[in-house]
């Protein structure tokens, strides 16, 4: 591993020795802040009694640190295919699938912040004070069409939430039809707008699957992937079992932390590009391409099956990484050799796939952010790196091959350990000023989730069709923009989110989004040409 020219090897183990020698001082730093932490805790529960909800974990504050309105506001659109109601009809039965009264508890609440801490408080409200319909947008025909949809979804996306901006969730139900599919059904759009601080995306979908989708009856072979023996522990056990945790995130912390800060700022990390180093204008252009076919996952399937050692995400990644090259030669005289993305990764997320709406109720999800944040040094300018192991022309290939480089070196490492415990641990118990200072030195091009999503769901005892679901990825701590590629139905759905500052014409987030289905064509035909 080789040191960037902007941090030299001498210079980076200096910073390491340093932060070896501090790193008592900073473990008695953290202790005083819980200490003090635990203090604001009673003095709030004494103020609002049995409405506190509770202090933020670590996982939920790192998503509400500095700004709260687009920052971390996770949208979702669900294309649904409306056969037989009216307009007025279809809004208000979904309005009442949506405001079943079996709420989860954690939805019903406000944030507030004191004492430099973030917490919730409780609220007696059902969930649709918290439902509206879209705006109408004006246009010649019965149907708006594809460009006039993302638009409309960037102004609601961009438009504060209910409450003064301080309820977790918005649920906006669009009346006008979309020119969507060549038949004579409508299809309505249905956006949620969900606060990253009170649930990761997975987490949310398995709580929407639970609120409204049709109880179908399911395989076997699904049943059996999902079902997790019942544990019973006694509460001995589980504060023994807690507190054995923090001591592990301690003992991380402890031991890799200096490590892993030294890689992040040396080895990568260090980004600059025209898609970096700007403020932020916290409005967003939210533009998406809807596979209509299995076609692509069949692709990577095939793919994988010829290239050795590649998986499905670094497949998908190679496409982003060459959508980006291509966006950088159009945009700037000097595209990047590497960029940094992040990558959001989930314990056993690929489960998702399996769970069907009869598997799913709401006394047993819970809304929860359980991930950990990974940074990838992503190829860019390919042409200017040396010694290819596959021929010169043979560009994606290439590039796939640098990329599962990347990531086996990334498995080997304890990046996923040290990013969960500091965000379990030190989010949850610095103030915010301080956590701010820490999380605005990340730095890094892009975020990019890739969620294998679940199968078709239906509601209204099935007149009501999701066709397509479509999520973008929040802009986190001044990262301006986000990719998600995202399966359902075992179709691809991806959502590109671009910060106007960064990316104003529309035009070319949409070029981003559809040209990753481009660059998966090219990487298969080069993959099946080499082997053949």
């Amino acid at each position: 591993m080789k040191a960037t020219n902007r941090f030299p090897t001498s210079v980076s183990v200096i910073w390491l020795v340093i932060l070896v020698a501090l790193m008592p001082v900073l473990i008695c730093f953290l202790c005083f802040f819980a200490i003090y932490r635990v203090i604001i805790k009673i003095i709030l529960k004494i103020k609002y009694g049995k409405d506190f909800y509770g202090l933020l974990n670590g996982l939920d504050t790192f998503h509400i640190v500095g700004d709260t309105t687009t920052n971390f506001m996770m949208p979702f659109c669900l294309i649904v295919r409306c056969e037989k109601y009216t307009s007025e009809e279809f809004y208000e039965i979904t309005r009442e699938v949506i405001s079943k009264p079996e709420t989860l508890a954690k939805a019903r609440t406000l944030f507030r912040k004191s004492f430099g801490y973030p917490y919730l408080i409780k609220q007696k409200r059902e969930l649709y004070d918290c439902t509206s319909k879209m705006e109408i947008v004006g246009c010649p025909g019965k149907r708006i069409d594809k460009q006039q949809l993302y638009e409309l979804l960037s102004y609601h996306y961009n438009r504060p939430m209910p409450h003064n901006g301080m309820s977790p969730y918005h649920f906006l139900i669009g009346t006008q039809p979309i020119n969507w599919k060549d038949d004579e059904c409508d299809y309505y759009p249905v956006m949620i707008k969900v606060h990253h601080a009170i649930a990761d995306g997975i987490s949310v979908l398995k709580t929407f699957m639970a609120m409204i989708a049709d109880k179908l009856q399911s395989s076997e072979e699904c049943k059996n992937r999902l079902r997790v023996p019942k544990q019973n522990q006694k509460v001995l056990f589980k504060i023994v079992n807690n507190v054995w945790e923090i001591l592990k995130m301690f003992i991380v912390i402890l031991i890799f932390y200096p490590t892993y800060i030294v890689v992040s700022h040396t080895y990568k990390g260090n980004d600059a590009n025209i898609l970096r180093n700007r403020s932020l204008v916290n409005q967003s252009v939210l533009k998406s391409n809807c596979e209509t076919n299995i076609e692509c996952v069949s692709k990577i399937k095939r793919i994988k099956q010829k290239f050795p050692g590649t998986a499905f995400t670094t497949i998908l990644i190679t496409t982003i990484s060459a959508c980006l090259d291509n966006y950088f030669k159009k945009s700037c005289s000097r595209p990047p050799r590497y960029i940094t993305i992040s990558i959001p990764a989930k314990p056993n997320s690929s489960e998702l796939r399996y769970v069907t709406p009869d598997q799913t109720s709401l006394s047993e999800v819970k809304l929860i952010n359980d991930y950990s944040l990974l940074s990838v040094r992503v190829p860019i300018a390919i042409e200017n790196i040396d010694n290819f192991e596959f021929p010169s022309n043979k560009q994606l290939i290439n590039r796939l091959n640098l990329i599962n480089k990347e990531v086996d070196l990334l498995k080997r490492s304890f990046e996923y350990q040290v990013s969960r415990a500091f965000m379990q641990l030190v989010c949850a118990v610095l103030p915010e000023l301080l956590l701010k200072l820490i999380l605005d030195t990340i730095d890094c091009t892009t975020v990019v989730s890739i969620i294998a999503g679940p199968p078709r769901m239906t509601y209204a005892k099935e007149q009501l069709v999701i066709s397509n679901m479509v999520g973008w990825v929040p802009h986190l701590h001044r990262i301006g923009t986000s990719i998600c590629i995202f399966t359902y139905d075992g179709r691809l759905q991806i959502g590109v989110n671009a910060d106007k500052a960064l990316i104003p014409d529309a035009s070319v987030v949409q070029n981003i989004a559809d040209d990753i289905y481009k660059y998966l064509d090219i990487l298969e035909k080069e993959v099946e040409e080499y082997y053949n």
